[in-house]
């Protein structure tokens, strides 16, 4: 285990803890939070201990995700290599592709991970990079996406979508379909140690 998977595993931990002391918190007040009118005056900023449970959580949370942008980054590996991993490894490719403004190659990249039409894609990857430019945060959407792949619903699967590559209904259908079954069995794409990333089915270099 690195030093980045092991410092995640106990933020995890600490953050698993945070989400129940939170969620009994709110519990506890969940007659002020219904009765409240003015968000200033809710039990976030009455309740002493619940202020702070929640501001620990929402400190751990940044943290976890810096951690998890930047084990993308590094090539770091977090888990045992499947599918999944794999699937996780080529979008961190494309969000390299896009930070140097390699929109076409990233392009190709998207259109083979999702299996959707190349001009498209085009258009998907030009919003994501102006997402990207006016909130950086739309990674950890994106990693969130990925990490939630075969447990989210459709719903929470199309929003994640909507906002990082402006997907229409039909559109994010299409996406969720291709990330479930590339997370399940690895297809289409299959990763190289170099970085690059093929169509399995096909041989073809992306």
């Amino acid at each position: 285990m690195n030093d980045t998977a092991e410092a995640l595993e106990i933020l995890e931990s600490a953050r698993a803890s945070l989400v129940e002391r939170v969620c009994r918190g709110i519990s506890e007040c969940r007659h002020a939070f219904v009765d409240c009118d003015v968000i200033g005056e809710t039990p976030f900023s009455t309740d002493r201990e619940l202020a702070r449970a929640a501001g620990a959580l929402v400190r751990v949370n940044a943290v976890i995700s810096a951690l998890e942008q930047a084990d993308h980054r590094t090539g770091a590996i977090r888990c045992v290599d499947g599918p999944a991993q794999r699937l996780s490894d080529a979008f961190a490719r494309y969000v390299d592709l896009v930070r140097d403004d390699r929109l076409e190659e990233a392009s190709h990249l998207l259109s083979s991970l999702l299996s959707m039409p190349l001009d498209r894609m085009v258009t998907a990857t030009r919003f994501f990079k102006r997402a990207r430019s006016a909130n950086p945060q739309v990674v950890d959407g994106l990693w969130r996406l990925l990490d939630t792949v075969q447990d989210a619903s459709s719903a929470q699967m199309m929003d994640l979508l909507v906002k990082t590559f402006g997907f229409q209904a039909v559109e994010s259908g299409m996406a969720i379909s291709s990330l479930r079954e590339a997370a399940a069995n690895g297809s289409p794409i299959v990763s190289n140690r170099d970085g690059n990333h093929s169509i399995a089915a096909a041989g073809m270099r992306v």
